[in-house]
């Protein structure tokens, strides 16, 4: 296991394993900041972290310029690259990272800049063309403009969403046409029940084999607490918002269970840490409330 965090002085720095289930490191590894040379070091975002085809960790974050840094093993178990910027502006923290088929994709919103008419904001894409390969830019994605940053997973039969929340508060959906090809370059709005902030994404099933395979959406609604929505099935679209209550701060997050079933996490207004899990896989999708793990 390895983690990344941020330092107090603004560095990025990470701890790990010596060897599987072993000790950890005695010290932290600086790898210091997208924005030692220019721009803002205060202003880097929160280091988002994912693995290369071949083993190798690659770090993104929002840098102090706007744009978007990264960092990337030589070799899997190796030193980092220097900080490398990949451009962007107006984008806000953090970025979002998917392996698809063993290429890294990355997605983040660009917002509109007020002393630019023609900076409207948008969804920014970068992909491999092949595991391991340099990122490059996507001129040719959708466009759009995000009023959160974007969060993305994938279907059953492999294609991607990238969902986002809407200046009006509903959310976005950009949805590949097919698998390891072309986007729709119509956005689909599935709606919401309010709120502000990022959506987060599910693809439940796919850990266990289940036959039914769907993308589980939750948002922070309007009355402070969580809505969710699921696909209503396999590759399908989405049904209703269900509102699963509480009262949270930040985003909620999601892990699934071997039976299948989704696990709830958010932080409550008292600051502590709270689960709502799924008790049933049925047409309902139901949760049994929202209970105090400390």
């Amino acid at each position: 296991m390895q983690i990344f965090a941020h330092s107090y002085d603004h560095r990025i720095v990470t701890k790990y394993q010596t060897s599987p289930n072993g000790v950890w490191t005695s010290g932290w590894t600086n790898l210091g900041n997208p924005n030692d040379q220019v721009g803002n070091p205060e202003q880097a975002g929160t280091p988002i972290v994912t693995t290369n085809a071949d083993g190798r960790i690659q770090i993104f974050i929002k840098n102090g310029g706007g744009g978007m840094s990264s960092a990337w093993q030589t070799s899997p178990n190796g030193t980092f690259t220097p900080w490398h910027d990949f451009g962007g502006t107006g984008i806000q923290d953090p970025v979002a990272a998917i392996v698809n088929k063993g290429r890294i994709e990355i997605f983040a919103s660009s917002v509109p800049d007020p002393r630019n008419n023609a900076n409207q904001g948008t969804i920014l894409h970068w992909f491999q063309h092949s595991p391991n390969d340099v990122l490059v830019y996507d001129n040719t994605f959708p466009t759009d403009t995000p009023a959160s940053p974007p969060a993305v997973a994938a279907n059953a039969d492999g294609r991607l969403e990238v969902h986002y929340r809407k200046t009006d508060s509903s959310v976005g959906v950009i949805v590949q046409d097919v698998p390891d090809g072309g986007w729709r370059k119509t956005p689909t709005n599935i709606g919401g029940q309010g709120g502000v902030g990022e959506p987060t994404l599910f693809t439940a099933g796919v850990e266990t084999r289940l036959n039914d395979v769907r993308i589980f959406a939750f948002t922070r609604n309007g009355g402070g607490g969580v809505s969710m929505t699921r696909q209503t099935g396999s590759n399908q679209p989405y049904g209703g918002w269900q509102d699963l209550g509480g009262a949270i701060v930040d985003y909620p997050a999601v892990e699934q269970e071997s039976s299948g079933l989704l696990d709830l996490f958010a932080v409550g207004l008292d600051g502590k840490l709270y689960i709502n899990k799924q008790v049933s896989a049925s047409t309902t999708a139901s949760f049994g409330g929202w209970k105090l793990v400390g």
